[in-house]
Protein backbone atom coordinates (compact mmCIF):
# COMPACT_ATOMS: atom_id res chain seq x y z
CA UNK A 1 0.00 0.00 0.00
CA UNK A 2 1.30 3.41 -0.94
CA UNK A 3 2.15 5.67 1.99
CA UNK A 4 0.66 9.08 1.25
CA UNK A 5 1.60 10.70 4.55
CA UNK A 6 4.58 12.52 3.09
CA UNK A 7 3.04 13.50 -0.22
CA UNK A 8 3.34 17.27 -0.47
CA UNK A 9 -0.07 18.87 -0.48
CA UNK A 10 -0.81 20.98 -3.53
CA UNK A 11 -4.40 22.13 -3.89
CA UNK A 12 -5.21 23.57 -7.31
CA UNK A 13 -8.36 25.46 -8.29
CA UNK A 14 -10.92 23.71 -10.47
CA UNK A 15 -10.79 26.53 -13.02
CA UNK A 16 -7.89 28.04 -14.87
CA UNK A 17 -6.51 31.25 -13.33
CA UNK A 18 -7.39 34.54 -15.00
CA UNK A 19 -4.70 37.11 -15.79
CA UNK A 20 -5.00 40.76 -16.72
CA UNK A 21 -2.74 43.77 -17.05
CA UNK A 22 -5.48 46.24 -16.04
CA UNK A 23 -7.54 44.55 -13.35
CA UNK A 24 -9.71 41.55 -12.52
CA UNK A 25 -13.24 41.37 -11.11
CA UNK A 26 -15.00 38.46 -9.47
CA UNK A 27 -18.62 38.03 -8.43
CA UNK A 28 -21.42 35.49 -8.28
CA UNK A 29 -23.33 37.41 -10.96
CA UNK A 30 -22.24 37.56 -14.62
CA UNK A 31 -24.11 40.86 -14.95
CA UNK A 32 -22.18 42.34 -12.03
CA UNK A 33 -18.86 41.08 -13.38
CA UNK A 34 -19.65 42.58 -16.78
CA UNK A 35 -20.38 45.96 -15.17
CA UNK A 36 -17.20 45.84 -13.09
CA UNK A 37 -15.08 44.99 -16.12
CA UNK A 38 -16.64 47.84 -18.09
CA UNK A 39 -15.91 50.34 -15.32
CA UNK A 40 -12.25 49.31 -15.08
CA UNK A 41 -11.89 49.42 -18.87
CA UNK A 42 -13.34 52.93 -19.00
CA UNK A 43 -10.90 54.30 -16.43
CA UNK A 44 -12.73 53.78 -13.14
CA UNK A 45 -10.80 52.41 -10.19
CA UNK A 46 -11.33 49.25 -8.15
CA UNK A 47 -13.54 51.03 -5.63
CA UNK A 48 -15.84 52.30 -8.38
CA UNK A 49 -16.13 48.74 -9.68
CA UNK A 50 -16.84 47.34 -6.20
CA UNK A 51 -19.71 49.76 -5.60
CA UNK A 52 -21.36 49.27 -8.99
CA UNK A 53 -21.00 45.50 -8.80
CA UNK A 54 -22.49 45.34 -5.30
CA UNK A 55 -25.49 47.36 -6.47
CA UNK A 56 -26.01 45.09 -9.49
CA UNK A 57 -25.70 41.97 -7.34
CA UNK A 58 -28.45 43.41 -5.15
CA UNK A 59 -30.67 43.18 -8.22
CA UNK A 60 -29.46 39.98 -9.87
CA UNK A 61 -28.71 37.91 -6.74
CA UNK A 62 -30.91 39.54 -4.13
CA UNK A 63 -31.38 36.23 -2.30
CA UNK A 64 -27.90 36.75 -0.88
CA UNK A 65 -27.28 40.49 -0.85
CA UNK A 66 -28.93 43.81 -1.51
CA UNK A 67 -30.18 47.06 -0.04
CA UNK A 68 -31.39 45.24 3.07
CA UNK A 69 -27.91 43.92 3.86
CA UNK A 70 -24.84 45.05 5.75
CA UNK A 71 -21.15 45.51 4.95
CA UNK A 72 -17.97 44.51 6.73
CA UNK A 73 -15.03 45.50 4.57
CA UNK A 74 -11.28 45.92 4.30
CA UNK A 75 -9.88 48.46 1.86
CA UNK A 76 -6.26 48.95 0.87
CA UNK A 77 -5.18 52.49 -0.01
CA UNK A 78 -1.94 52.18 -2.00
CA UNK A 79 -0.82 55.67 -1.04
CA UNK A 80 0.03 55.89 1.84
CA UNK A 81 -0.12 52.08 2.05
CA UNK A 82 -2.95 51.97 4.58
CA UNK A 83 -5.58 49.34 5.33
CA UNK A 84 -8.99 50.66 6.32
CA UNK A 85 -11.73 48.68 7.99
CA UNK A 86 -15.45 49.35 7.68
CA UNK A 87 -18.44 48.37 9.79
CA UNK A 88 -21.81 49.08 8.22
CA UNK A 89 -23.92 46.77 10.33
CA UNK A 90 -27.20 48.17 11.57
CA UNK A 91 -28.00 48.15 15.25
CA UNK A 92 -30.99 46.53 16.88
CA UNK A 93 -34.04 48.75 17.48
CA UNK A 94 -33.69 51.05 20.48
CA UNK A 95 -36.95 49.60 21.82
CA UNK A 96 -35.65 46.02 21.68
CA UNK A 97 -34.41 44.41 24.88
CA UNK A 98 -34.35 41.01 26.50
CA UNK A 99 -37.52 41.59 28.51
CA UNK A 100 -39.51 42.68 25.46
CA UNK A 101 -38.86 39.32 23.80
CA UNK A 102 -39.18 37.07 26.89
CA UNK A 103 -42.41 38.77 27.96
CA UNK A 104 -43.88 37.75 24.62
CA UNK A 105 -42.73 34.15 24.83
CA UNK A 106 -39.70 34.35 22.56
CA UNK A 107 -36.79 32.09 23.51
CA UNK A 108 -34.55 33.51 20.79
CA UNK A 109 -34.53 36.30 18.22
CA UNK A 110 -36.77 35.35 15.26
CA UNK A 111 -34.95 34.39 12.07
CA UNK A 112 -37.56 35.85 9.73
CA UNK A 113 -39.86 38.85 9.66
CA UNK A 114 -39.36 42.43 10.88
CA UNK A 115 -38.13 41.37 14.34
CA UNK A 116 -35.16 39.63 12.74
CA UNK A 117 -33.97 42.65 10.76
CA UNK A 118 -31.22 45.09 11.62
CA UNK A 119 -31.14 48.53 10.03
CA UNK A 120 -29.71 48.00 6.52
CA UNK A 121 -26.19 49.36 6.27
CA UNK A 122 -25.24 48.53 2.69
CA UNK A 123 -26.41 51.58 0.77
CA UNK A 124 -24.80 54.05 3.20
CA UNK A 125 -21.59 52.00 3.06
CA UNK A 126 -21.49 52.10 -0.74
CA UNK A 127 -21.93 55.87 -0.76
CA UNK A 128 -19.14 56.16 1.84
CA UNK A 129 -16.78 54.03 -0.27
CA UNK A 130 -17.53 56.18 -3.31
CA UNK A 131 -16.97 59.43 -1.43
CA UNK A 132 -13.74 58.24 0.20
CA UNK A 133 -12.03 56.31 -2.59
CA UNK A 134 -14.02 56.52 -5.82
CA UNK A 135 -13.42 58.52 -8.98
CA UNK A 136 -16.96 58.31 -10.38
CA UNK A 137 -20.20 59.79 -9.11
CA UNK A 138 -22.50 57.66 -6.97
CA UNK A 139 -25.31 58.40 -9.41
CA UNK A 140 -23.34 56.94 -12.33
CA UNK A 141 -22.46 53.85 -10.30
CA UNK A 142 -26.12 53.17 -9.48
CA UNK A 143 -27.25 53.42 -13.11
CA UNK A 144 -26.41 49.83 -14.19
CA UNK A 145 -28.39 48.42 -11.26
CA UNK A 146 -31.37 50.59 -12.17
CA UNK A 147 -31.22 49.28 -15.74
CA UNK A 148 -31.18 45.61 -14.69
CA UNK A 149 -34.03 46.17 -12.22
CA UNK A 150 -36.14 47.97 -14.81
CA UNK A 151 -35.38 45.99 -17.98
CA UNK A 152 -34.93 42.62 -16.31
CA UNK A 153 -32.41 39.82 -16.74
CA UNK A 154 -32.52 36.04 -17.29
CA UNK A 155 -32.69 33.97 -14.11
CA UNK A 156 -29.58 31.88 -13.43
CA UNK A 157 -29.65 28.26 -12.28
CA UNK A 158 -28.49 29.35 -8.81
CA UNK A 159 -31.17 32.03 -8.54
CA UNK A 160 -33.87 29.66 -9.81
CA UNK A 161 -32.91 27.07 -7.20
CA UNK A 162 -32.98 29.68 -4.45
CA UNK A 163 -36.46 30.84 -5.48
CA UNK A 164 -37.69 27.26 -5.46
CA UNK A 165 -36.30 26.67 -1.97
CA UNK A 166 -37.88 29.86 -0.61
CA UNK A 167 -41.18 29.75 -2.48
CA UNK A 168 -43.29 29.17 0.65
CA UNK A 169 -41.76 32.20 2.36
CA UNK A 170 -42.12 34.38 -0.72
CA UNK A 171 -45.83 33.57 -0.78
CA UNK A 172 -46.37 35.03 2.71
CA UNK A 173 -46.31 38.60 1.43
CA UNK A 174 -48.04 39.83 -1.71
CA UNK A 175 -45.20 42.29 -2.25
CA UNK A 176 -42.64 39.49 -2.55
CA UNK A 177 -44.88 37.01 -4.31
CA UNK A 178 -45.78 39.51 -7.05
CA UNK A 179 -42.11 40.13 -7.85
CA UNK A 180 -40.23 36.94 -7.02
CA UNK A 181 -42.71 34.32 -8.25
CA UNK A 182 -44.17 33.81 -11.70
CA UNK A 183 -47.91 33.65 -10.99
CA UNK A 184 -47.21 31.84 -7.72
CA UNK A 185 -44.62 29.45 -9.16
CA UNK A 186 -40.83 29.74 -8.81
CA UNK A 187 -39.04 31.35 -11.74
CA UNK A 188 -37.33 28.82 -13.98
CA UNK A 189 -33.78 29.17 -15.24
CA UNK A 190 -33.68 31.52 -18.23
CA UNK A 191 -36.95 33.32 -17.51
CA UNK A 192 -36.82 37.12 -17.29
CA UNK A 193 -37.45 38.81 -13.94
CA UNK A 194 -38.14 42.53 -13.63
CA UNK A 195 -38.22 44.54 -10.40
CA UNK A 196 -39.87 47.91 -11.13
CA UNK A 197 -40.29 48.85 -7.45
CA UNK A 198 -36.61 48.23 -6.78
CA UNK A 199 -35.81 50.38 -9.80
CA UNK A 200 -37.87 53.23 -8.28
CA UNK A 201 -36.05 52.84 -4.97
CA UNK A 202 -32.65 52.97 -6.65
CA UNK A 203 -33.70 56.05 -8.61
CA UNK A 204 -34.66 57.83 -5.37
CA UNK A 205 -31.27 57.00 -3.88
CA UNK A 206 -29.57 58.12 -7.09
CA UNK A 207 -31.36 61.47 -6.99
CA UNK A 208 -31.12 62.18 -3.26
CA UNK A 209 -28.10 60.19 -2.07
CA UNK A 210 -27.87 57.25 0.31
CA UNK A 211 -29.31 59.19 3.27
CA UNK A 212 -32.68 59.06 1.48
CA UNK A 213 -32.76 55.47 2.72
CA UNK A 214 -32.41 56.61 6.35
CA UNK A 215 -33.90 60.09 6.54
CA UNK A 216 -36.16 60.72 3.52
CA UNK A 217 -39.58 59.63 2.34
CA UNK A 218 -38.14 56.23 1.48
CA UNK A 219 -37.09 55.71 5.11
CA UNK A 220 -40.60 56.56 6.29
CA UNK A 221 -42.14 54.08 3.84
CA UNK A 222 -39.76 51.31 4.95
CA UNK A 223 -40.47 52.09 8.58
CA UNK A 224 -44.25 52.07 8.09
CA UNK A 225 -44.09 48.69 6.40
CA UNK A 226 -42.02 47.24 9.25
CA UNK A 227 -44.21 48.71 11.99
CA UNK A 228 -47.40 47.53 10.29
CA UNK A 229 -45.96 44.02 10.40
CA UNK A 230 -44.93 44.18 14.07
CA UNK A 231 -41.44 45.70 13.89
CA UNK A 232 -39.83 47.81 16.62
CA UNK A 233 -37.81 50.41 14.74
CA UNK A 234 -38.31 54.16 14.98
CA UNK A 235 -37.39 56.93 12.57
CA UNK A 236 -34.76 58.00 15.11
CA UNK A 237 -33.13 54.55 14.77
CA UNK A 238 -32.90 55.00 11.01
CA UNK A 239 -31.64 58.57 11.17
CA UNK A 240 -28.93 57.71 13.69
CA UNK A 241 -27.41 54.98 11.51
CA UNK A 242 -23.80 55.70 10.54
CA UNK A 243 -21.08 53.75 8.75
CA UNK A 244 -17.97 53.37 10.92
CA UNK A 245 -14.42 53.54 9.51
CA UNK A 246 -11.35 52.43 11.47
CA UNK A 247 -7.64 52.34 10.60
CA UNK A 248 -6.47 49.49 12.84
CA UNK A 249 -8.11 46.21 11.74
CA UNK A 250 -7.36 43.12 13.81
CA UNK A 251 -4.55 40.90 12.53
CA UNK A 252 -2.37 37.89 13.19
CA UNK A 253 0.68 36.21 11.67
CA UNK A 254 0.21 32.91 9.84
CA UNK A 255 3.23 30.98 8.50
CA UNK A 256 5.19 34.18 7.98
CA UNK A 257 2.38 36.24 6.49
CA UNK A 258 0.33 39.02 8.07
CA UNK A 259 -3.39 38.29 7.94
CA UNK A 260 -5.82 41.17 8.46
CA UNK A 261 -9.51 40.85 9.29
CA UNK A 262 -12.49 43.04 10.09
CA UNK A 263 -13.07 43.92 13.73
CA UNK A 264 -16.12 43.32 15.92
CA UNK A 265 -19.04 42.99 15.52
CA UNK A 266 -17.97 40.94 12.47
CA UNK A 267 -16.74 37.36 12.84
CA UNK A 268 -13.28 38.19 11.53
CA UNK A 269 -11.71 37.27 14.87
CA UNK A 270 -12.87 33.68 14.38
CA UNK A 271 -10.89 33.39 11.13
CA UNK A 272 -7.74 34.64 12.84
CA UNK A 273 -8.21 32.27 15.77
CA UNK A 274 -8.67 29.31 13.42
CA UNK A 275 -5.46 30.22 11.60
CA UNK A 276 -3.64 30.48 14.94
CA UNK A 277 -4.77 26.93 15.74
CA UNK A 278 -3.91 25.55 12.30
CA UNK A 279 -0.39 26.99 12.38
CA UNK A 280 0.57 24.36 14.95
CA UNK A 281 -0.01 21.55 12.43
CA UNK A 282 2.20 20.32 9.58
CA UNK A 283 -0.21 19.56 6.75
CA UNK A 284 2.42 17.84 4.61
CA UNK A 285 3.19 15.41 7.42
CA UNK A 286 -0.48 14.49 7.57
CA UNK A 287 -0.87 13.66 3.89
CA UNK A 288 -3.56 14.82 1.51
CA UNK A 289 -6.00 11.96 2.20
CA UNK A 290 -5.35 11.48 5.89
CA UNK A 291 -8.12 11.50 8.47
CA UNK A 292 -6.17 14.08 10.49
CA UNK A 293 -6.27 16.61 7.66
CA UNK A 294 -9.92 15.91 6.93
CA UNK A 295 -10.73 16.47 10.59
CA UNK A 296 -9.00 19.85 10.57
Amino acid sequence: MEDNRRQKISLKPGREPVYSTRGVVCSISPQASSVGTSILSSGGNAFDAIVAMALVEGVTTSVGCGLGGEVFGLFYEAVPGKIWGMTASGKAPSRANRNWFTDRGYKSIPLTGPLSAAIPGEIDALQEITDKFGTMSFRDLIEPAITYAEDGFPISRFYSGAFKAMNDKLDIYESTSSIFTNEGLPFREGQIIRQPELSKTLKLVSENGAREFYEGDLAERILKSMLDDGGLYSLKDFRSHQTVWYDSPISTSYRGRDIVETSLPSQGFMVLEMLNILEAYDFNEMGLYSSELRHL
